[in-house]
C-alpha cells in the first residue's frame, strides 16, 4: 500500500466505479432467511440520549453519563481530548451512503461533508454546549490527533495537518501530510488513526508505515507489518493493541519496528498475536440486525465478535483498582462493551472476558452504536455512540439484514445523531479539571508522569518531546533511575528518547533495573549505545536473565550489534529458549546478510546435532532467508552445506533444502551444478529433496508469460478495473495477495485461485469456510456480474498466476444455479469443480 503511483490509479478507478459496488436492495437475495418466531423482537423506535442511557446494564457500582449529544453533534466516530479540556470530535454523516438510494423514502443525493468540531463546557456542568466547526468538506475522515499547536487528520486516502492561526477556533492552514492512507472503495478495509505510541510514534491501523513529529514536521519510516482494523490502544509499557472485525483482542508481543530490519524474513511471529481466543459475546437480549441469521443463536443473541471497533486499555484512576489494564471492546452489532482482563505468562498475554456469559456494558436499545473508546483525563471511560439503525457496511448487507432494516425502520432517520457518554464509578474520584499543559513549564509536565491516570503521564510526554525541552533533562533522568513506579521509570526513559537526550548512562542503569519492564525498555533504546563496551556488556548480562520477555529483546539488540561475541551469545540464548514462542523470529530479526554465517556457526557445533521440531524449523527459516536474499554465490553455498555428509545430520541437511525451496518464491539464480552434492547423497530424502527443487524452481516452469499476455482488448480493461476492485480484498489478504495471519490466506501460492473460476465465483458470492486457522470469507453478493469478473480476472493473472479471464456471463449463471443457498462453501464441496 505504500506505493504511491499503484495506490493513486486504484483510487481514480474507484472514484469512476464505486455506484457499481453498492448492494442493490435484494435484487441479487443472499441469506433470505426470516427470523425465529420465538425470537421476541422489539420495536427499535429513536430514543434520546436520556431514554437510552436507561437501557444500559452495567455492573454494580457503575453508571453513564451524559457528555454530548445531538444536536450538538452527529455521526461521531472519534475523540481526541485536547490541553484545555476541549473535545475534538470527528463526525462521519457520509457513512453507508451508497446504501441509501436503495431504501424506501430516500432519493439520490450528494453524500454530507465530513468534519472535525470542537466541544465545549463553558458552564462546568459536565456536559458540552458549545460547539466549534473546526474543519469540514472531508470526504472520509477517520481520526483526529493532537500533535504540536495543530491537530493530524486521517482522511483516506490523505492525511492533513491543520493549525488555527488566528484563534477563531477554525482551521486556517492545512497541510497535506499524506497521499496513500487507503482507499475509499470499501471503508472497511482503509487505514484508520494515526496513534501517537510511548516510542514517540504515529502508528497507522492497517497501514504499512509509521510517522514522527520532529521540529514541525513529519518524518516517515517504512515498511512495517500492518496491523489491526479498527482503533489501537497501549499499555502501561508501550505495547500496542488492536483488533479486527471477528477477532477483538490482538497486539504486539514484540516491538513491530525490529522487524523491517530483515527483509530476508517473512512475516515473523510476535506480532499480530491473538490474546483472546474465545471470541464469543454474550448480548443480554436479542441482538436481530445482523448479516446472517446464522450468525444467532437459537435464542436470537449474537454468538461471536463480528463488529467489534476502537478498543481502550483501561490506564485511568477512576474505576477500582483490579480494572486497572483490563482491555475494553466495543461490539456496535451487538450493542454491548466486553470487558476483557489480561493476564501474562511465560512471554504470552491472553484477553479472558471478565464475566460468566455476561458483558460489561450491554443496551436494550438497538441504535446503541459504541464505535470508539477512550480513557479520560478525569479516569472515566468515554463512549463514541454513532446511534443509527444500520452500522453494517453496505457492501456486505444481506437480505436477512435487509429485511431487518425496512420491517423496523432502522434506516429513519438515516444519519444526524449521535452522542458520547462517559462511564464512572460511583466510589470513584470526582471530575478532574485539565490543567492548561501547554502553559507550563518542564517540571510541572515532569511531575505529570507520576500521575496515576495514564492520559497525564502520555500527554505530558507528548508536550514535553514536542518542545524538545532540554530543560527537563535532568529531572527526567533522575526520574528514569528512581522513581517509585516501573510505568514511570518506562515513561521517563522514552521521553529522554524523544528529546534526543538519552545517555549511556541511564540505558545502563535501567538494564539493570528490577522491573524487568523497565529493563526491556533498556534494551529496546540500547541500539545506539552497543559502540559503548559497558553497555553491552550489561546487554550481554542479560542472556541469563530471569524473564523470557527480556532474552528475547536480547537477541534483538545483540542482532543489531552483529560482531563475533554477539552472535555466540545469540547462539546460546537460542540453545536455551529455542522452544519458547517467538524467539527465532526474534534471532531472524537481526541477522540479515549474515545468515549463512549463522547457520554454519549452529550447524558445526555438537550442541546441536540432535533433532526438535523447533531446530528444523530455525534451520529451515535460516535457509529461506539466504535464497530470499538472492545472492547466487551464497546460495551455492548453502547448497554445497546441505549436499555435504561431513559432520551434519540427515534432518539438518533436509531442513536446508526444505528451507531453500521455502524462500525460492522465483526462479533459483544458480546453475543446476550446484545440486550436485545433494544429488549424490547417500539419503534419499536429500536426493529427493534436490530433485523437486530442480523441476520446480530451475525448470522452464518457472517461466511465466506476461500478465497480459493472451488477453483481448475486453480482458485488459476488465483487468484493471478488478485491479481496483481489490481494494475491497486487500484488508484481509493483503496489499499483494500474501494473505494476513489469522485473517485470511495467501492468495499468491492458491491452488484455487489458478482453478476453477466457477469454484472461485461461487466463494465470492456465498464465502467460504474451509481453513480452522482462518474465521470464513464474508461474502461479496453486493458486488454485479461484471465487478465480480473483474476482480477474478485480477487475481488469475496477478502474483505469479497465469490463468484465464472470467466473463461475466460465468458469472450470472452461478448466481441462477445458487439463488438457493444461504451458508458458505466448504472446501470438499468446491473440489468438485475442476478445471
Amino acid at each position: 500500500m505504500h506505493h504511491v503511483k499503484r495506490w493513486a490509479l486504484v483510487v481514480v478507478l474507484v472514484g469512476l466505479i464505486a455506484p457499481a459496488v453498492g448492494q442493490r436492495g435484494d435484487r441479487d437475495p443472499v441469506d433470505e432467511s426470516e427470523p425465529l418466531e420465538s425470537w421476541d423482537i422489539p420495536e427499535s423506535p429513536v430514543r434520546t440520549a436520556e431514554e437510552t442511557m436507561a437501557t444500559f446494564e452495567l455492573p454494580p457500582g457503575f453508571r453513564v453519563e451524559l457528555v454530548a449529544a445531538e444536536p450538538l453533534l452527529h455521526d461521531p466516530i472519534a475523540i481526541d481530548f485536547g490541553l484545555d479540556g476541549r473535545l475534538w470530535v470527528v463526525e462521519l454523516p457520509s457513512y453507508n451512503w451508497d446504501y441509501r438510494e436503495h431504501l424506501p423514502g430516500y432519493e439520490s443525493e450528494p453524500p454530507p461533508p465530513g468534519r472535525v468540531v470542537v466541544l465545549e463546557d463553558t458552564n462546568g456542568d459536565g456536559q458540552m454546549d458549545q460547539r466549534t466547526v473546526f474543519l469540514d468538506d472531508l470526504e472520509n475522515p477517520r481520526s483526529v490527533t493532537l500533535v504540536g499547536d495543530g491537530v493530524l487528520v486521517t482522511d483516506s486516502p490523505r492525511v492533513y495537518y491543520c493549525r488555527d492561526t488566528t484563534g477563531d477556533g477554525k482551521a486556517d492552514e492545512k497541510t497535506v501530510v499524506l497521499e496513500d492512507f487507503g482507499q475509499n472503495a470499501n471503508p472497511h478495509a482503509s487505514p484508520n488513526l494515526l496513534f501517537r505510541a510511548m516510542d514517540n510514534w504515529h502508528y497507522g491501523v492497517a497501514w504499512p508505515a509509521r510517522l514522527r513529529w520532529v521540529d514541525g514536521r513529519f518524518e516517515r519510516d517504512e515498511p512495517i507489518v500492518p496491523r489491526g482494523q479498527w482503533g489501537m490502544t497501549q499499555d502501561n509499557f508501550g505495547r500496542l493493541y488492536y483488533g479486527r472485525n471477528t477477532d477483538p483482542a490482538r497486539g504486539d508481543v514484540m516491538p513491530p519496528a525490529y522487524w523491517r530490519a530483515n527483509p530476508n524474513h517473512g512475516e515473523p511471529a510476535g506480532i499480530n498475536v491473538r490474546f483472546g481466543h474465545d471470541l464469543t459475546v454474550w448480548p443480554h437480549d436479542v441482538t436481530p440486525g445482523v448479516n446472517r441469521r446464522n450468525h444467532l443463536r437459537d435464542d436470537g443473541t449474537l454468538r461471536s465478535f463480528t463488529a467489534n471497533a476502537g478498543l481502550n486499555l483501561y490506564r485511568g484512576d477512576q474505576f477500582p483498582k483490579d480494572f486497572y489494564g483490563d482491555l475494553f471492546v466495543p461490539e456496535p452489532a451487538a450493542n454491548l462493551i466486553r470487558r476483557y482482563r489480561l493476564s501474562e505468562r511465560d512471554g504470552e498475554i491472553t484477553a479472558e472476558n471478565a464475566y460468566d456469559q455476561r458483558e460489561f456494558l450491554f443496551s436494550h436499545d438497538e441504535r446503541f452504536r459504541p464505535v470508539s473508546l477512550s480513557t479520560a483525563p478525569d479516569g472515566s471511560i468515554y463512549v463514541v455512540d454513532m446511534y443509527r439503525g444500520i452500522i453494517e457496511g453496505h457492501l456486505f448487507i444481506t437480505t436477512f439484514l435487509r429485511n431487518q432494516i425496512v420491517d423496523r425502520d432502522l434506516h429513519q432517520p438515516f444519519e444526524g445523531l449521535g452522542r458520547i457518554y462517559r462511564i464512572v464509578h460511583e466510589e470513584g474520584p470526582a471530575n478532574t479539571a485539565v490543567p492548561p499543559m501547554h502553559e507550563q513549564d518542564a517540571s510541572e509536565l515532569v511531575a505529570h508522569l507520576n500521575h496515576p491516570n495514564g492520559w497525564w503521564r502520555d500527554t505530558a510526554q507528548r508536550v514535553l518531546v514536542e518542545r524538545r525541552d532540554e530543560g527537563a533533562v535532568p529531572a527526567l533522568r533522575q526520574l528514569a533511575g528512581h522513581a517509585d513506579q516501573p510505568a514511570t521509570r518506562v515513561q521517563a526513559l522514552w521521553t529522554l528518547e524523544g528529546i534526543d537526550a538519552l545517555a549511556a548512562g541511564t540505558v545502563k542503569r535501567a538494564l539493570a533495573d528490577e522491573s524487568h519492564h523497565v529493563r526491556m525498555a533498556g534494551l529496546r533504546l540500547s541500539a545506539d549505545f552497543l559502540d559503548d563496551a559497558a553497555t553491552r556488556d550489561a546487554v550481554v548480562a542479560l542472556a541469563d536473565d530471569e524473564r523470557i520477555e527480556v532474552r528475547r529483546l536480547v537477541l534483538l539488540a545483540l542482532g543489531e550489534s552483529g560482531d563475533e561475541r554477539a552472535e555466540r551469545v545469540m547462539a546460546e540464548v537460542l540453545h536455551g529458549d529455542l522452544e519458547r514462542p517467538f524467539v527465532i523470529d526474534a534471532a531472524m530479526s537481526g541477522l540479515a546478510g549474515r545468515e549463512l554465517r549463522f547457520l554454519h556457526r549452529l550447524s558445526t557445533d555438537d550442541v546441536w546435532k540432535e533433532q526438535t521440531p523447533a531446530r528444523s524449523r530455525l534451520f529451515q527459516v535460516l535457509a529461506a532467508a539466504v535464497v530470499r536474499e538472492g545472492d547466487g554465490e551464497r546460495i551455492v553455498r548453502l547448497l554445497s552445506l546441505a549436499g555435504d555428509s561431513s559432520g551434519r545430520p540427515v534432518w539438518m541437511r533436509e531442513a536446508l533444502l526444505d528451507g531453500v525451496m521455502v524462500g525460492a518464491e522465483k526462479q533459483l539464480a544458480v546453475e543446476p551444478e550446484a545440486f550436485g552434492p545433494a544429488l549424490s547423497s547417500q539419503a534419499e530424502g536429500i536426493r529427493e529433496r534436490a530433485l523437486r527443487i530442480m523441476n520446480e524452481r530451475l525448470g522452464e516452469e518457472m517461466m511465466q508469460p506476461e500478465p497480459t499476455e493472451g488477453l483481448s482488448k475486453e480482458d485488459l480493461q476488465r483487468l484493471e478495473i478488478g485491479r481496483a476492485h481489490y481494494a475491497i480484498c486487500s484488508a484481509c489478504h493483503g496489499p499483494q495477495g500474501q494473505g494476513i495471519a489469522d485473517v485470511a490466506p495467501s492468495l499468491a501460492d492458491s491452488e484455487r485461485v489458478a482453478g476453477s473460476d466457477q469454484a472461485l465465483a461461487r466463494i465470492v458470492l456465498h464465502g467460504l469456510e474451509s481453513n480452522a486457522d482462518y474465521p470464513a470469507m464474508t461474502p461479496l453478493p453486493g458486488l454485479d456480474d461484471e465487478s465480480i469478473a473483474a476482480v477474478l480476472t485480477y487475481l488469475r493473472r496477478s502474483w505469479g498466476h497465469r490463468a484465464g479471464p472470467v466473463d461475466p456471463a460465468s458469472i450470472k449463471e452461478v448466481r441462477k444455479q445458487t439463488r438457493d443457498r444461504h451458508a458458505p462453501w466448504t472446501g470438499e464441496e468446491l473440489d468438485a469443480f475442476r478445471e
